[in-house]
């Protein structure tokens, strides 16, 4: 009988090995829990690199639409380039590929806010998501200060172009604060008020003839 009362103790510490095991199932499955704002706290400073590549793009997409229809060399490089590629992968063509880096900071913004509305407060990720969502806001927000100044300096550099006059006129620190669309009419020798007067010294002189 002692024997048996033994073995039950003994059941009951396997019982409670069992537990052990038990709780440190859900402790790994707690840490396999996936948590993405750290990922995205990680690279934000890195993302900022994407101004020059968007500030660029309209040039890019214009001069890939120059070289396609007017450059037979260019298009059959093209060519030979989808034809490496993975059958799957040759339906993405160049011109449907420049414009995803363009659209992704905006979509990583609209994915993180997507994200921290449906992570429940007390989550392991949910500080981080709120952090990453500011984090991310500011890299776009970044990105679209950057492609405002490229825009300006554009126009800077188009109106030098044009002839206006202007000490340092591409100087780094020129700023375009307006432009305005100004229509000049050119008007014949003597203008107007000589043709009036002209044909007014006439009446009065045939008046004296008469």
């Amino acid at each position: 009988g002692g024997g048996g009362g033994g073995g039950g103790d003994d059941g009951a510490d396997g019982g409670g090995d069992g537990d052990g095991r038990g709780d440190g199932g859900e402790e790994q499955e707690e840490k396999r829990q996936i948590c993405l704002g750290a990922v995205f706290l990680r690279m934000a400073p890195y993302l900022k690199m994407y101004h020059e590549y968007v500030a660029n793009y309209d040039a890019a997409q214009k001069m890939l639409s120059q070289l396609s229809s007017s450059n037979s060399s260019f298009s059959n490089a093209l060519g030979r380039i989808v034809q490496r590629l993975p059958p799957e992968q040759r339906s993405a063509k160049l011109d449907i590929l420049l414009p995803m880096p363009v659209q992704r900071i905006p979509r990583y913004v609209m994915l993180l806010k997507d994200l921290l509305k449906h992570t429940p407060e007390g989550h392991p990720d949910r500080d981080d998501l709120q952090l990453a969502v500011a984090k991310i806001g500011a890299v776009a927000d970044h990105v679209d200060e950057y492609i405002r100044k490229h825009q300006n300096a554009e126009r800077v550099v188009r109106a030098g172009q044009l002839g206006v006059e202007a000490t340092n006129m591409l100087a780094p620190t020129r700023v375009l604060l307006t432009d305005i669309h100004v229509k000049v009419l050119l008007l014949p020798p003597g203008g107007p008020r000589g043709r009036g007067g002209g044909g007014a010294g006439g009446g009065g002189g045939g008046g004296g003839g008469g």
